[in-house]
């Protein structure tokens, strides 16, 4: 037992030599201050009362506090406080293992954290996962339970420095995945409210390879419902409000890999929603339908597609 432990100018490594990658973890520049530092047995329990440190994938801490537990089983920060040069984090962070987990960390190690409040750079989490758009903040409050190739965000409520806003519980799966394992995302959403550009600056590559150009004419949209998602298909049953007028669909899409020319089927609803201006033409205005659809294409040199259903109102000028 130490009451009070001073750390100048350390490093702290981890390395299992069974990994395929066996450096874990590598601080350098570690500076802090513990206190009520206790061993008994494999567990150890302190109070850190500033910690400091430059992580090996390059994120800088400027200051940590907790409460901090380890044992066999869990290693555990409460009353977590965390800075780095561009975030802010405050709440709880748990991860739950068998020693043995280590060897598979990214799939068996479990995570539990509660956002209280936080504000995270997507500078930072690109040192993690390198697929953020530059230069972007996420203000976060969410309950994030699983591993990190499979987990869920309960009750996730973000907001990005351009006012995207997203809320509901959402699933994500292979964010960290190898090869064989392709990222899979499944949300339940009581609101998204974004643009095109914006979504796209979200995530870049998952996002901005994957959504159809012609969803720029929407505006800032509004929208509930559930989507899946991954690389090669979306599945949405969604409400959604736009500028050009409201959308009801329940769509599978495949193929998004090549957006424009992804092919769908499913159910679309339109109630006073400007075609002319989505498809650019202009002999077409506003329409009110409900259309089966199954074809492929989403602009107008690609659309090869079969329609059935009811037409309401449509408005065609010669």
């Amino acid at each position: 037992r130490a009451n009070k432990m001073t750390i100048y100018s350390s490093r702290f490594r981890y390395i299992d030599e069974n990994l395929k990658t066996p450096k874990v973890l590598d601080f350098t520049r570690l500076n802090g201050k513990i206190e009520d530092f206790f061993i008994k047995g494999p567990n150890v329990t302190t109070f850190i009362d500033r910690l400091s440190f430059k992580d090996h994938r390059g994120l800088e801490v400027n200051n940590l506090t907790a409460d901090f537990t380890y044992t066999k089983k869990n290693i555990l920060l409460e009353q977590l406080a965390m800075n780095t040069p561009e975030s802010e984090m405050k709440g709880r962070v748990e991860l739950k293992y068998d020693r043995k987990d280590f060897s598979d960390f990214n799939n068996k190690v479990i995570f539990d954290v509660q956002f209280e409040k936080a504000s995270i750079a997507s500078n930072d989490l690109n040192h993690f996962y390198n697929e953020f758009g530059k230069n972007n903040t996420f203000y976060v409050d969410t309950h994030l339970v699983g591993t990190l190739n499979n987990f869920i965000t309960h009750d996730l409520k973000l907001v990005d420095k351009n006012q995207s806003e997203i809320i509901g519980t959402v699933n994500f799966k292979n964010l960290f995945g190898k090869d064989n394992q392709a990222f899979y995302m499944k949300g339940n959403f009581d609101r998204v409210t974004s643009n095109y550009e914006n979504l796209k600056g979200i995530l870049p590559r998952v996002l901005g390879e994957n959504l159809p150009s012609v969803l720029a004419k929407l505006g800032t949209v509004n929208l509930a419902g559930d989507v899946e998602l991954t690389q090669k298909y979306i599945n949405a049953d969604v409400y959604l409000l736009s500028k050009l007028g409201e959308i009801e669909s329940k769509l599978a899409m495949q193929n998004i890999d090549n957006i424009d020319n992804a092919s769908y089927q499913g159910n679309i609803q339109l109630a006073n929603f400007d075609l002319g201006t989505l498809l650019s033409e202009k002999n077409l205005g506003k329409a009110t339908l409900d259309l089966d659809v199954d074809g492929k294409g989403f602009t107008q040199k690609l659309l090869n597609t079969k329609i059935k259903g009811k037409i309401d109102k449509f408005y065609f000028n010669k």
